[in-house]
């Protein structure tokens, strides 16, 4: 019962559909550095939301990336925002509702996938942006993936931005990749 994307594979990290986008992410890096337009000296991950998420994937798990732009990524504090029922990991609180038993193993292998886990092993520069007002990717939970970045960073905390990108990050974001 409660069969759906999020929900797909939970049960265990080998099968679990966060684990198949994570590589798909950092395997994107692999193709993107053998197009012939591409200096693979000068890959950016970028992304917002999940695509944020992702950002932060590629540049923790390849060394390809020299620079990470990440805006209200999600895959934080997972445990959290599903006991929380926020965004689309509504989806595992409402299988866990109906499947109390698996609670604990739900939990432990989100763990595994929380960008709080990964943050760590980023070499290469990150910007971030956390909308204060988003209701789904808390800021609380954006700046405890930036606290776990040993890496140069910085955060830009936007006030009245709710889940979305503001034109100011976004157009920071493209002025950056020009000079690169």
């Amino acid at each position: 019962r409660c069969g759906n994307l999020m929900t797909r594979g939970v049960l265990t990290k080998e099968n679990f559909y966060m684990g198949n986008i994570f590589l798909d992410a950092v395997r994107a890096i692999d193709v993107i550095e053998t197009l012939p337009e591409v200096d693979p000296t000068k890959i950016v991950s970028y992304g917002v939301s999940q695509g944020g998420a992702l950002a932060i994937v590629s540049a923790a798990l390849s060394d390809k990336v020299i620079k990470t732009y990440a805006s209200i990524p999600s895959f934080i504090c997972l445990k959290q925002r599903v006991e929380k029922n926020l965004g689309f990991l509504g989806q595992i609180h409402t299988f866990l509702r109906y499947n109390p038993q698996y609670t604990d193993l739900v939990f432990d292998n989100l763990t595994y996938f929380d960008i709080n886990n990964i943050a760590s092993l980023i070499k290469n520069p990150v910007t971030m942006s956390a909308g204060l007002t988003d209701p789904e990717c808390l800021p609380q939970f954006v700046y405890s993936a930036y606290s776990h970045i040993d890496a140069e960073k910085d955060i830009t905390l936007e006030p009245f931005v709710p889940h979305s990108i503001s034109d100011e990050f976004y157009n920071r974001c493209f002025e950056e990749f020009s000079e690169l």
